[in-house]
């Protein structure tokens, strides 16, 4: 890495120092030419003008704004639900909208942590 720097550093000392008197360097000057370009106006072609109906007018037509609100994705009410492995009655209620306390009570469920695997509870629509 030393190297190099060094060797960037040689070769801007050479490229700074010149072997010419500056008075012998000449810059050439610059020469600018302009172009103009005239412009044409296009040839005008004669139309005849006829009367024409004016075109009717469209009135802006008010749309009623219909507003959706963001309803939570509730499954439809099955007659019954049929328990499967891993299922308790607060997962069952979140899925139909339904407390699991409501759920305990509508099928008879003295110990709602006690519910089996095929099991078919009724499911309360509000």
């Amino acid at each position: 890495m030393k190297k190099l720097l060094i060797l960037l550093a040689a070769l801007s000392l050479v490229a700074c120092s010149s072997n010419e008197p500056k008075e012998d360097i000449v810059e050439p000057t610059p020469v600018v030419s302009e172009v103009v370009v005239e412009e044409t106006p296009a040839p005008v072609e004669e139309t005849m003008v006829t009367e024409e109906a004016p075109a009717p007018v469209e009135e802006p037509v008010m749309e009623e704004e219909v507003v959706v609100e963001d309803a939570p994705m509730v499954e439809k009410v099955p007659a019954g639900y049929t328990v499967v492995e891993g299922d308790n009655l607060f997962r069952i209620g979140l899925k139909y909208n339904v407390s699991w306390e409501k759920l305990a009570t509508d099928n008879n469920i003295s110990n709602p942590d006690v519910i089996e695997a095929g099991q078919i509870l009724t499911v309360p629509t509000k």
